[in-house]
């Protein structure tokens, strides 16, 4: 434990403007000892700090600093707190998560749309809280944003489902190029730190997802405009690096 009587009586010398000779005069002590002090060398005696914090117009808590210890101390317990909390939070966090994913994808008929929709965006709102500080949170969020795609083009809301398509187009070409880098900062996501796919492994999950987007009835009303036919070709394209 940290003893901080040396900084204190130079700091109380300090702002009382006095010398270490004025000190020991006082105490009847020798300068040497004083110096001792507040080098950190020696400490006064006990009973004679009472003397001293009473000269300096201090308790003997606050010359010896151990109010400022028992700051340290609890600061330190409560980030040892915090840290629990975080970790305690998270896991029931992923529990949740995973009890919507369940919800959603076995029960989602019984739903209305608007109902859909709100359980996706609590699923996408819980994955900020798990991927907090994470560059790949997008990533994170793909399957979310994709049914949320699919959801708005099937209650004929085509401009909300592009924008959600097209963060999705985005995020998987962004992943399928970090991939090239053993360097990437993917490889340190605790998220992707396990999908270290190889190459062709990458095309396969590309052209899953094209069949996807080729075959899903709720891209029936779209699959003919531009503006989708480019969402296809992108992901082509990068089939063919």
């Amino acid at each position: 434990m940290n003893i901080y009587l040396h900084e204190n009586i130079k700091r109380l010398s300090k702002a009382k403007d006095i010398t270490q000779e004025t000190l020991a005069d006082f105490l009847g002590i020798s300068f040497q000892a004083v110096s001792k002090w507040e080098r950190g060398e020696s400490l006064p005696d006990v009973v004679m700090l009472p003397v001293i914090a009473n000269y300096f117009g201090v308790t003997i808590d606050e010359l010896m600093g151990t109010d400022k210890i028992r700051t340290e101390e609890n600061e330190k317990k409560k980030e040892e707190e915090f840290l629990l909390f975080q970790k305690n939070m998270i896991e029931n966090v992923w529990h949740f998560m995973w009890m919507i994913d369940y919800y959603y994808q076995n029960y989602s008929d019984f739903l209305s749309s608007a109902d859909r929709l709100a359980v996706l965006k609590i699923n996408a709102d819980l994955t900020d809280v798990i991927y907090a500080g994470d560059d790949n949170i997008k990533l994170a969020k793909g399957v979310i944003y994709e049914d949320m795609a699919r959801l708005y083009f099937s209650i004929g809301d085509k401009e909300n489902g592009y924008l959600y398509l097209e963060i999705v187009v985005d995020n998987w070409i962004n992943w399928f190029t970090l991939f090239e880098s053993q360097d990437a900062q993917l490889y340190k996501s605790p998220l992707f730190n396990r999908l270290k796919w190889n190459k062709p492994q990458r095309n396969a999950g590309t052209n899953i997802y094209l069949n996807n987007l080729k075959t899903a009835t709720e891209y029936d009303c779209v699959r003919e405009e531009e503006r989708f036919k480019q969402c296809i070709l992108r992901l082509e394209d990068i089939i063919k690096l």
